[in-house]
């Protein structure tokens, strides 16, 4: 749908895009590891009874995928010159390009912390609901307020994509929210 959204900006912003969303899924690689692992960790731990160990294994999962974000959010920021040089754009589609990296650089790092909370620590104690409920909407409602930004409102490229990419940005007071309230500490199994 975002690809929809941007399409309808140009070929300078499709091209831009497509630049900016491949060097995002590389620089997310090793966050949606650190999220996988810390279901299975902090779930196998959760499951064993011991929720004081598993709560600590969260804090450290969140210390590691900070990290990592960060290292993500890097990255992109290193690649961008690169990029810049080895990349035939047109002049209008490098301009795109930098505003979509330098958004990409956030994006990534809050991305990275919000798949740790979301996937990870609240999969593991069975709190996949709040999950649903936080990525359906915020995604959605960013996709539609993109639109909303590019059809009615005529906004340029650079406001709609910032609109577009602001998801993670309003899922991180929430899961922090959440990862406090310990409501995802739960043991959901049963023996059998």
């Amino acid at each position: 749908m975002n690809s929809v959204i941007i399409g309808h900006l140009g070929s300078p912003a499709v091209a831009a895009n497509s630049v900016a969303q491949v060097t995002r899924n590389l620089a997310t690689v090793v966050a949606f590891g650190i999220a996988n692992a810390t279901a299975i960790l902090v779930g196998r731990t959760i499951g064993e009874g011991d929720v004081k160990r598993a709560e600590v294994y969260a804090k450290r999962f969140v210390r590691l995928t900070l990290c990592a974000g960060a290292a993500a959010a890097a990255v992109v920021l290193l690649v961008l010159p690169i990029m810049h040089k080895v990349m035939t754009l047109s002049e209008q589609a490098h301009s795109y390009l930098t505003v979509m990296m330098l958004v990409m650089s956030y994006f990534v790092f809050l991305q990275a912390y919000n798949t740790t909370m979301v996937v990870g620590i609240f999969r593991a104690g069975g709190d996949t609901r709040l999950g649903l409920i936080i990525d359906v909407s915020t995604m959605w409602g960013s996709i539609l307020f993109g639109a909303l930004c590019a059809f009615v409102l005529k906004l340029p490229v650079e406001a709609v994509y910032v609109v577009l990419m602001s998801d993670e940005v309003i899922k991180v007071p929430i899961t922090t929210l959440r990862y406090r309230q310990k409501k995802w500490l739960k043991n959901v199994t049963r023996e059998l």
